[in-house]
């Protein structure tokens, strides 16, 4: 089963509903409320003020690190002997309790989106989805429109949903213990299970343990586990073999090593693959509100990126789900493509504006007398550098400058390929 569209969903998707992305996620749980006779914002609050020497708990709000780095620290900070025996440990546990019972809380609302229902509507069996939220909230719209999930893998027979980090209703149960209510939950592998009802179990009572979940810091212990390391493959072969790659509200954070190889490998392994068998280079859809994130994608995934700076709407979905248009070709852009060298590698022009504009800028250099000039660059490698002079002599004319010339002097030192006045 190759898998058809694949989405890759971070933080930022689930923000697009109202839940907190792992910017804004520190603040939001320490201003949550905290279980009658438990410590854990104290424990959390002693523990900023080891780790980080200018944490100042008394401003107002305080300036609290990404959650992510601090639990890091805290996973470091067990190693050595400097403190007592178990103190760490009760800070990893109070800071879990707070998250999770945050963003269970957090959930009830967000489940309610239509934007989420819309977005969930427009999956189909076959469809990737590869998570690095905890939260339930795609396997609860899916259950609420009656459609069928899978966590294990791809099938023709329901919507995949990898949960790379875990979730808020998966519970690793420890040898030798028992769940208070085990009839309200499947087996997922070995000890790992479920609730039935995508729910949050509570656990912490039970067994004093978080429900099974992954923080994304550089020591990703759990991935020795066989049942994540199985995710983890599924995922990449998805991203290799799926008809199209979306990436939305994922910010590839630094902390989380495994998951920047992942992109990266398996972006690099699909664009080879394609390559290998004669097939066009594509390119992956990204949707952020942060342009930062687009030139993190460039460096560490491929700079075959079609960006949306923005948060997830309704006026995405058509370029998330709906199939390409088919572009109609300008005469002149056809008379490029039918002699391109590159023509075989690239989808290029991939989207109906994107064509109209080159006609426009063709047409230009035809009624200029630059049109055979530049042919023989537009069929050849140098496509893009001779395209961006055209564009930007056509932009130049288009507000009121008169073009002096196509080939000015050269002048030291002041390099140019137009002569405007």
């Amino acid at each position: 089963m190759t898998g058809r569209r694949v989405f890759v969903l971070g933080s930022g998707f689930s923000a697009s509903f109202g839940l907190p992305t792992l910017r804004g996620l520190f603040a939001g749980l320490m201003a949550s409320r905290e279980r009658p006779g438990e410590s854990d914002k104290e424990h959390v609050l002693q523990a900023l003020d080891l780790l980080y020497p200018h944490f100042t708990r008394t401003s107002a709000p305080p300036h609290y690190p990404p959650f992510e780095e601090f639990l890091g620290l805290v996973s470091a900070a067990q190693d050595p002997p400097c403190y007592d025996e178990g103190y760490w440990e009760t800070v990893r546990r109070s800071a879990l309790r707070l998250l999770t019972d945050y963003l269970a809380a957090e959930s009830r609302e967000a489940a309610r989106s239509t934007l989420l229902h819309d977005f969930v509507s427009r999956l189909e069996y076959g469809d990737v989805v590869i998570t690095f939220n905890w939260d339930n909230l795609i396997e609860w719209s899916l259950q609420a429109q009656s459609r069928q999930v899978s966590f294990l893998g791809r099938t023709s027979s329901a919507v995949a949903l990898l949960k790379l980090h875990g979730s808020l209703n998966w519970i690793g149960i420890p040898d030798g213990r028992d769940l208070a209510q085990p009839e309200s939950v499947t087996r997922l592998s070995g000890q790992i299970v479920r609730t039935l009802d995508f729910g949050y179990y509570d656990v912490w009572d039970v067994l004093h343990e978080p429900p099974l979940i992954i923080p994304p810091v550089a020591a990703k212990r759990a991935l020795a586990d066989p049942f994540f390391r199985g995710l983890w493959h599924e995922a990449l072969d998805a991203m290799v073999h799926g008809e199209s790659v979306a990436f939305i509200g994922y910010s590839i954070p630094a902390d989380d090593l495994e998951a920047r190889g992942l992109l990266r490998i398996g972006w690099m392994t699909r664009t080879e693959k394609r390559r290998q068998q004669g097939e066009r280079s594509d390119h992956f859809i990204l949707i952020d509100p942060n342009p930062e994130i687009c030139s993190r994608y460039a460096t560490v995934v491929g700079s075959d990126v079609d960006f949306r700076q923005a948060h997830l709407s309704d006026e995405h979905l058509p370029v998330l789900f709906d199939p390409p248009e088919k572009v109609a070709l300008g005469r002149l852009t056809q008379v490029i493509l039918d002699q391109a060298v590159w023509r075989a590698k690239d989808e290029f022009p991939a989207h109906q504006p994107w064509a109209d504009e080159l006609e426009r800028i063709l047409a230009f250099l035809e009624a200029q007398g630059q049109f055979e000039r530049f042919r023989s660059r537009l069929y050849a490698r140098e496509r893009d550098g001779a395209l961006a002079e055209a564009r930007a002599a056509f932009y130049f004319h288009r507000n009121g400058f008169r073009i002096l010339g196509w080939e000015p002097e050269e002048v030291p030192g002041i390099p140019g390929d137009i002569e405007v006045v």
